[in-house]
């Protein structure tokens, strides 16, 4: 993982309501839009994504004015998340959150080593 100095101590939760926590203790969430982005994001931790690919997922298009509003969406987050937390490369974005820190990732992850204990026998 990248640049996550800053961003040990959050975690954050898709699966049910949006939750954000630093250190243990719950961050005001942003504005849906920007939860949005976010669970995007969180869905692909420490994976470059396009911005028109965000948009695409958020809208179903992107158009110049969806793309500025990501940019000021990201803006928000940073400043909610950590300034290192949300990186910018090559006209995309990285969420540099540890992936064990978000529950959809543990819970996919999770549903994987179930099917694979299936798969071989170890579960009836």
């Amino acid at each position: 993982m990248h640049a996550q100095h800053a961003t040990e101590g959050v975690s954050i939760r898709v699966l049910g309501p949006q939750i954000i926590l630093r250190d243990g203790e719950e961050i005001p969430p942003p504005a849906p839009q920007q939860r949005r982005v976010l669970a995007v994001l969180a869905s692909r931790p420490g994976e470059v994504v396009a911005r028109e690919a965000i948009s695409q997922r958020i809208w179903g298009s992107a158009t110049a004015q969806q793309l500025r509003s990501l940019q000021s969406y990201v803006s928000h987050l940073r400043t909610i998340l950590g300034t290192h937390a949300i990186e910018l490369v090559g006209g995309c974005y990285r969420l540099n959150i540890d992936e064990d820190r978000i529950d959809e990732v543990q819970f996919r992850r999770r549903v994987q080593t179930g099917l694979e204990q299936v798969g071989v026998g170890h579960v009836r």
